[in-house]
């Protein structure tokens, strides 16, 4: 049977996180004051029952619609009881009229409204057990397995024993390619004054990386007296470009708000000298609108240079690309180094003949994908034991791999589906709400940080360690993954992080219907839907009140 989409993969984080409310000291104390504690007994156990079945449900629900239909009731369910227990939190908070929780409790129930607000809470979360009752109920319909869930406290010691990834493995297979290109941006072009070199290749192939490589090749520094980087993706937008090229050239304090300031603008950074600019992750294929941008970025001085990432050899064609680099898959030895640096973590691992022989076989799944390679390769260090990494390489999810022809032309690349399912629960909730963000924005670290914290998605796994280092410590495993990456194609951007293309449709297809997205530009045109949503991200707003 078909399965439906992967937003419900979301599921085991928010049970998990209600379940850390519902047996917290304060609730339990919440419980037995308001005198709905059998509830709220049921309601834990009912979902410790359905928590220990939904690592084999969320792999399942790819491939069964039923399975997903449930888990979209259940996810409901448990955010009805979520949210019930914030605005409870919220109005006997001790930061809002002082005291501590105890004092606040015993004084709401000396108020003479006391037995009015008992009677409503209490039948509130008498029909969420009674709504939860339901859902749970339903899990005997499926064969579902129990499984394993990951400990932080063992994360945390697995990470200890892992040292930083060298970045040397981000590049690994790729030095023949990089300095190819080398000369293709020395080599004089006779009368052009800008050439456009087009790389092109699949999504996760390691277009971005080379692009990056060469825009931080001191070579190409001393080269050219002009350098700029602009994220392009599918929103298509001249002046977005314009923006993005003005800020990375710098030296200048204010950015004009019309096109034709950013061209006047951009002539002056250009003018007298040899320049090097990259497009990354260029879509748009009319000859139109590429013909305006190619306009803007005429300089005066022979030998400049503009280098585009792109997944379409059309695009190449119709921006004019005087060379059309193809960037082709990794080899099987190649991406069998990259996979064995992440994955093992001992000499006595690296020798097993029985992993080394499941390891091989997970890489030629990965079809010579650096970016599948190295989110797969971190994942498995988890996994301990043949037995393990076997069932990972029998994983039904590959199964999509097949019905897209193998090409993974598809968005989103079976391996990155794999790794999500194999991260700890404490992560999903953290990675999942990357996706409000716009695509290609540089997020800064920290205040990301601030941000899982402010929302509760941060529990840190044994006492005396900060919120702050934890945080730290998520980035860094979703860094391994290459879930994030560091932005480095500028040089102040170091302490933000992006998520590739790939990894970002992965991320919002996990959010799914949580995530409503309004563009400020088109407010006629924007649909609701349903009810569910946690979070809204309003595109085009900035430009709306410029304008």
């Amino acid at each position: 049977m078909a399965g439906g989409g992967v937003g419900e993969m979301l599921v085991s984080a928010v049970v998990k996180e209600v379940l850390g409310k519902l047996s917290s000291q304060m609730w339990e104390q919440i419980g037995l004051i308001w005198g709905f504690n059998n509830d709220m007994k049921e309601m834990t156990k009912n979902l410790e029952m359905v928590d220990a079945v939904l690592d084999d449900a969320e792999r399942k629900s790819f491939m069964d619609k039923p399975i997903c239909q449930w888990l979209k009731e259940l996810k409901s369910a448990a955010y009805a009881i979520e949210d019930m227990m914030c605005d409870f939190e919220t109005n006997i908070s001790p930061n809002n009229q002082g005291g501590s929780w105890g004092a606040k409790l015993q004084k709401i129930l000396s108020t003479a409204k006391i037995v009015k607000k008992r009677v409503i809470l209490a039948n509130k979360m008498k029909d969420l057990r009674q709504r939860l009752d339901k859902v749970a109920m339903r899990r005997s319909q499926f064969v579902l397995n129990s499984g394993t869930r990951f400990d932080k406290e063992q994360v945390a010691k697995e990470r200890e024993t892992y040292a930083d990834i060298n970045e040397q493995t981000s590049i690994m297979g790729r030095d023949k390619e990089k300095e190819e290109l080398i000369q293709l941006l020395m080599r004089s072009d006779g009368g052009h004054e800008v050439s456009i070199i087009a790389i092109v290749g699949l999504g996760g192939i390691g277009k971005t990386t080379l692009a990056q490589l060469l825009f931080n090749n001191e070579s190409i520094k001393d080269t050219f007296g002009r350098q700029a980087w602009a994220y392009v993706s599918m929103e298509f937008d001249v002046k977005n470009i314009g923006r993005a090229l003005l800020e990375s050239f710098g030296g200048s304090s204010q950015i004009p708000s019309t096109l034709e300031g950013m061209r006047k603008s951009l002539k002056e950074k250009m003018s007298g000298k040899r320049f090097f600019i990259v497009l990354d992750d260029l879509w748009e294929e009319d000859g139109g609108k590429l013909e305006e941008l190619r306009g803007m970025l005429r300089g005066d001085t022979k030998g400049s240079k503009i280098v585009v990432t792109t997944r379409s050899e059309k695009v190449a064609v119709q921006i004019h690309a005087t060379e059309l680099y193809k960037l082709e898959a990794l080899t099987d030895d190649h991406c069998w180094d990259l996979f064995s640096q992440r994955a093992f973590t001992s000499e006595s691992e690296k020798n097993d003949k029985d992993l080394v022989q499941i390891g091989r076989e997970l890489v030629k799944k990965c079809a010579g994908v650096p970016l599948a390679v190295k989110s797969l390769g971190y994942t498995m260090r988890l996994k301990k034991g043949v037995d393990a990494w076997a069932e990972v390489r029998d994983s039904d999810i590959w199964k999509l791999e097949e019905k897209s022809g193998g090409s993974f032309k598809t968005s989103m690349l079976p391996s990155l589906k794999i790794s999500y399912i194999l991260m700890p629960s404490y992560l999903k909730l953290c990675f999942s709400y990357c996706s409000i963000f716009p695509r290609g924005c540089r997020i800064s670290k920290n205040e990301l940080i601030q941000q899982w914290i402010s929302l509760g998605f941060i529990q840190p796994p044994q006492e005396g360690i900060s919120l702050e280092k934890c945080g730290k410590e998520y980035v860094d495993d979703l860094l391994g993954m290459s879930f994030l990456h560091f932005s480095r194609s500028i040089l102040e951007d170091k302490g933000k992080v992006c998520m590739h293309d790939l990894v970002y449709d992965h991320a919002r297809s996990i959010s799914g219907d949580e995530l409503l997205v309004l563009n400020a530009e088109k407010a006629a045109n924007n649909h609701l839907g349903g009810n569910d949503y946690r979070y809204v991200l309003i595109l085009n707003f900035e430009d709306l009140t410029e304008t």
